[in-house]
């Protein structure tokens, strides 16, 4: 089985822009200083992130999504 020189190519495009996102926040974060307001923020973020995914489940109004909550 052949695998494409375009396929790897964007596949590790898609590596090195994860990984840049990731370590570039790391090292960002490295230069902010932890006030309890951003303590707060960040502490709030994976909640957020839950009601991004739930609430356009929820809204569609199908009797599975509206079950599961």
């Amino acid at each position: 089985m052949a695998v494409e020189s375009t396929f790897l190519l964007a596949l590790v495009g898609m590596a090195l822009a994860s990984f840049a996102c990731r370590i570039s926040g790391f090292l960002l974060m490295g230069y902010v200083r932890i006030t309890p307001r951003v303590e707060a923020a960040l502490k709030a973020i994976p909640l957020s992130v839950m009601v991004g995914i739930v609430t356009p489940a929820a809204t569609s109004g199908k009797l599975p999504e509206l079950l599961a909550l």
